[in-house]
């Protein structure tokens, strides 16, 4: 059975005509939604089980049962999004896997799909790339992964803290920012300051995730 018939079969009634001649396939985040399936909010029990089968699909495995987790998937179950959210907690707990299928999730919803974008990396983009990796993390519905795990950033000796050059930018920008960090509040907000941090806490609704669930 497709991913399209799963998802059917979990929200209870027929979605899309599209939907009967698309298989999933993760792709780059549009800047709206081409792919609707059904309009937000659903019943907050066929949601779950919608985001149930697609995080099975993507993962090969059951979605970890920690209540925090499941707080943040009912968040998206909403028409709109004002505000991102911010995922805190040691490695290994489902933060990132939550949210990638999360965006592909919103793929058959009036949602938005979300890029991602993991810090170690943009971090080395920008030694050799300079402001222009940097620019790739300002556009569109956004994840930031593993923010603060990078070093700073030199290119041509200007150095750049990576992190909190993005949080400043996403936050110019006004676009919806998602985050997962395995630092603590405390370490965030020393290693990308007060004035960043403070427009993080704007951007995103923080959670912290505490379960020990790492396989």
């Amino acid at each position: 059975m497709g991913l399209g018939e799963q998802l059917k079969k979990a929200l209870g009634k027929k979605v899309s005509e599209q939907l009967d001649k698309q298989e999933f396939v993760p792709a780059p985040p549009p800047k709206k939604n081409v792919l609707v399936a059904t309009e937000l909010p659903v019943d907050s029990d066929k949601w779950i089980k919608m985001f149930r089968t697609i995080y099975k699909h993507v993962y090969g495995l059951d979605f970890i049962d920690d209540p925090n987790l499941l707080e943040v998937v009912q968040k998206f179950n909403t028409e709109a999004m004002t505000k991102g959210v911010a995922l805190i907690g040691p490695p290994g707990n489902g933060k990132t896997s939550t949210l990638v299928a999360l965006s592909y999730l919103m793929n058959y919803t009036t949602g938005q799909r979300f890029d991602k974008h993991d810090t170690r990396k943009v971090a080395t983009d920008f030694q050799e790339h300079g402001m222009i990796a940097l620019n790739q993390c300002t556009r569109y519905p956004a994840l930031i992964d593993d923010l603060g795990a990078e070093i700073v950033s030199n290119h041509y000796g200007n150095k750049v803290n990576v992190s909190k050059a993005i949080i400043e930018s996403r936050y110019n920008a006004g676009e919806i920012t998602h985050i997962t960090t395995n630092l603590t509040t405390e370490e965030l907000e020393v290693y990308i300051g007060d004035r960043a941090y403070d427009r993080l806490r704007q951007m995103c609704d923080l959670h912290i995730i505490t379960a020990k669930s790492k396989r």
